[in-house]
């Protein structure tokens, strides 16, 4: 028999804050508080924990790994965590409710970039130095051979000083995934996640400067999916109604 899932239908989070139904949503020791964002691979909730009383988010697979999965999963998570930069969020628990694995961060003074992202667009100046702070972390993770996989506006956060972490950093999971490579399928699987990253933190600077997620798709990877080569090459002209360049600087 399958471990039960603990977002079963009686146990399922509401996207909303708990407070406003009246009913606590609760995984293990945590209670959920808000659902920050989901992907087609990870989702992340604002969480607060029974022990130490902080709000914590959560990141984890959207799916439950199972069996040889759930292992190649720990053993991500746990080389990811193990990586120390300024721009990496610390990872301060790795852990499974009921099988069901994820990654537990401190939510301090941060919030993400999903929730300060406006339709007004974030200034180009200051957008910048997020993005180069991230950047500069993902980088950091690529030279260690990990990848993020799954780069969203809701696991990338900023705090009232400016300062970027990366959240989630190979947590995402689907069933697709594939078992261990040989050593040079390594190699390639590494450049090509690393090469996605990187395409998707552009998306998230488009998004940050339009005001409005590109091809109108909250998740970065469907926006990815779309584009050339993979995608239609008639769907990806990018948002232009809610282009920015007129707050762009001119060039010299």
């Amino acid at each position: 028999m399958s471990p039960p899932d603990p977002l079963s239908p009686d146990a399922r989070p509401s996207a909303a804050p708990a407070a406003s139904t009246g009913a606590v949503k609760r995984f293990g020791r945590f209670q959920l508080l808000r659902l920050l964002g989901k992907s087609a691979r990870t989702m992340a909730w604002l969480a607060m924990d029974g022990r130490s009383q902080a709000e914590m988010v959560l990141v984890m697979p959207r799916q439950q790994p199972q069996g040889e999965a759930l292992e190649r999963w720990r053993q991500g998570a746990r080389r990811a965590a193990r990586l120390s930069h300024p721009q990496l969020a610390r990872a301060q628990e790795i852990g499974e409710h009921e099988r069901w694995p994820y990654v537990a961060y401190d939510r301090a003074d941060t919030v993400t970039w999903a929730e300060r992202f406006s339709r007004q667009g974030i200034p180009p100046e200051e957008l910048a130095q997020w993005a180069m702070q991230a950047a500069s972390g993902l980088a950091y993770a690529h030279e260690a051979g990990v990848a993020h996989h799954d780069l969203q506006p809701w696991l990338v956060s900023v705090d009232d000083g400016g300062r970027v972490r990366i959240l989630g950093l190979d947590v995402g999971f689907a069933p697709g995934d594939a078992g261990p490579p040989a050593a040079m399928d390594e190699l390639r699987r590494v450049r090509d996640a690393a090469v996605a990253d990187v395409l998707a933190l552009g998306i998230l600077m488009h998004h940050g400067l339009a005001g409005a997620p590109a091809l109108e798709q909250a998740d970065v990877a469907r926006v990815m999916a779309l584009m050339p080569p993979q995608g239609d090459r008639k769907s990806t002209r990018l948002n232009s109604s809610h282009s920015q360049q007129s707050r762009m600087p001119s060039s010299a």
